[in-house]
């Protein structure tokens, strides 16, 4: 029997306003034991802009297929109420995980929250137009 997903420490996910958007910067690995408490997180972050949220993933460094969900399920959530979701900070594996699985197509990519928060101040609103 599998063991219960873990909530990660709270200090693993971090939401802040970020000029007219929310920044939440996850530090720790997203996997089976650390995922719910990150979407937990994620959503409630989500909940909190009518613009667009950035998540800085920089202080991630593995992803497995649970936190590609948790990142596909929160883009389909926000698109649908109009807000952007913008992704930083991905490393290599991440954006591998993020290919493989076409969320390279939907989720919106920038290497940092400082150029996520230019380009959507810009109002850019093409996925073309965003670093994948």
């Amino acid at each position: 029997m599998d063991a219960p997903a873990q909530t990660p420490n709270p200090a693993s996910v971090t939401i802040e306003p970020f000029g007219a958007y929310v920044l939440a910067r996850v530090t720790t690995d997203i996997d089976a034991s650390t995922y719910q408490g990150i979407d937990d997180a994620l959503s409630e972050a989500l909940a909190g802009t009518q613009t667009a949220l950035i998540i800085d993933l920089s202080g991630v460094h593995n992803c497995g297929s649970h936190g590609a969900h948790t990142l596909a399920r929160l883009n389909r959530q926000a698109t649908g109420r109009g807000i952007s979701v913008i992704v930083t900070g991905v490393h290599h594996g991440i954006a591998r995980l993020l290919d493989i699985m076409s969320l390279d197509q939907s989720i919106l990519t920038q290497p940092d929250p400082d150029t996520a928060a230019q380009w959507l101040d810009r109002g850019t609103a093409s996925i073309n137009d965003a670093i994948l």
